[in-house]
């Protein structure tokens, strides 16, 4: 093969398992050099499902335990985490718009203390 070719496969072969890959997310007051190896573990699916609901699509590894009627938002719970995404209506000053994004719980289990939460929500007016 050339040089080309095997550069082109190498290079789809890269981006096609990028959809499997995980930015860490900072969640401040968690200190990951103190993390277990399970911990870590749990930390990095929980943070796919985050990235996941983040970017709009749905958890793969939580369990969908309840869709709300305010919206639409789904609670999940996960192996040491509880996941909201959030899309509930609300009005504020006067305009009408949606609560959208993602928050998360992640409870003992992974961070070996206290809970900690973390959210990226924001409000979104409807058009008028």
């Amino acid at each position: 093969m050339k040089s080309k070719e095997l550069l082109a496969i190498g290079a789809s072969l890269f981006l096609g398992s990028c959809s499997s890959l995980v930015i860490a997310t900072s969640f401040p007051g968690l200190d990951r050099t103190r993390l277990t190896a399970d911990q870590a573990a749990r930390l990095t699916v929980a943070e796919t499902d985050f990235h996941r609901v983040r970017s709009g699509r749905e958890a793969v590894h939580a369990q969908l335990e309840q869709t709300l009627r305010d919206g639409g938002t789904k609670i999940y719970r996960g192996n040491g985490y509880d996941l909201v995404s959030r899309h509930s209506i609300e009005h504020r000053d006067g305009t009408v718009g949606h609560i959208v994004g993602p928050s998360i719980t992640l409870d003992r289990a992974i961070t070996g203390g206290a809970p900690i939460h973390y959210e990226e929500t924001r409000f979104v007016a409807f058009s008028q």
